[in-house]
């Protein structure tokens, strides 16, 4: 495969923090101009200029004051425009989540999935007042070399909270009750999806495979995930296949070619089939149509 667009996922993987604040200095968007993952959650709360931050294959032009969610599988690069962009960034490691609670609460909120819409637009001075309030606050916590996790884990709780009612109040909660298998499944697929790179195409691909991984029969699998869900393993797979593909053709210049072997089709002209069928567009004219202007 040739050289081209890299997805790196740069990351302190040997760092012991769980919850990193860039609030001063503030986070840096110029060092996340070329499309990119990472391994945590990140809060994103933007108090100056413009800017368009592409996500997967939606483009959010964005203007102070903003806030985004971006979950950790998520494909994304930020368009600079001539105004600076002034933002606060909250990072939050994966291995939070052991926390019961932390999960619990991203898992309820739905800050993060695609049902968050991924951006909002603060509604009012109050709502930024109090968000800037809750990061200074966890700032002051980190920097007291006595603190302990749990107060730092606390405040993100209550900030989820309030992001959630001030932000994405529309969203609706995740059921918590979610059997071990359906939960073990989703928790597969992200973690299947998340690694794609160039170097890394998908290993699971049907839902025979992903039931085989999970030690259960095929069969099972797709009657718990209807019942829970409304949708069997089938579906799930081909729509997080297709929402990958589309921040693929976005944000590289990797061939078609490239991308249907990344996503597990050997043949090119069946890849095309897939998407179209769908999307109701070709890959070739979902990436011409999607070209940020």
């Amino acid at each position: 495969m040739r050289q081209h667009t890299q997805i790196p996922t740069l990351t302190d993987r040997h760092a012991s923090w769980l919850v990193k604040l860039h609030i001063d200095p503030p986070y840096d968007p110029l060092l996340y101009t070329q499309p990119n993952r990472r391994d945590y959650y990140k809060i994103v709360l933007v108090t100056g200029g413009s800017g368009v931050l592409l996500n997967g294959a939606t483009q959010y032009r964005i203007s102070a004051p903003s806030l985004a969610c971006i979950h950790p599988r998520d494909i994304i690069s930020w368009k600079l425009q001539d105004e600076p962009l002034q933002a606060k960034a909250i990072y939050i490691r994966q291995d939070a989540l052991r926390n019961a609670s932390v999960k619990t609460m991203i898992g309820q909120c739905r800050l993060f999935d695609d049902a968050g819409f991924k951006v909002a637009k603060m509604k009012s001075a109050n709502d930024v007042t109090v968000l800037t309030e809750y990061f200074s606050r966890m700032q002051a916590v980190a920097d007291n070399k006595d603190f302990m996790i749990e107060f730092l884990l606390g405040y993100l709780q209550l900030l989820l909270v309030e992001i959630k009612q001030r932000c994405f109040a529309t969203v609706a909660a995740m059921p918590a009750n979610f059997p071990a298998h359906v939960k073990q499944f989703f928790d597969l697929l992200e973690c299947e999806t998340a690694q794609l790179s160039a170097a890394t195409p998908l290993k699971l691909k049907t839902a025979r495979e992903y039931a085989m991984q999970l030690a259960v029969h095929p069969n099972y699998l797709n009657a718990i995930l209807k019942k829970h869900t409304g949708q069997n393993v089938s579906t799930h797979i081909r729509t997080r296949l297709v929402e990958e593909s589309k921040s693929l053709l976005v944000q590289t210049d990797w061939t078609i070619k490239e991308i249907s072997y990344l996503v597990g089709f050997s043949d090119p002209p069946n890849f095309s089939v897939f998407f179209k069928n769908n999307t109701g567009q070709t890959p070739a004219d979902f990436r011409n149509r999607s070209l940020v202007v």
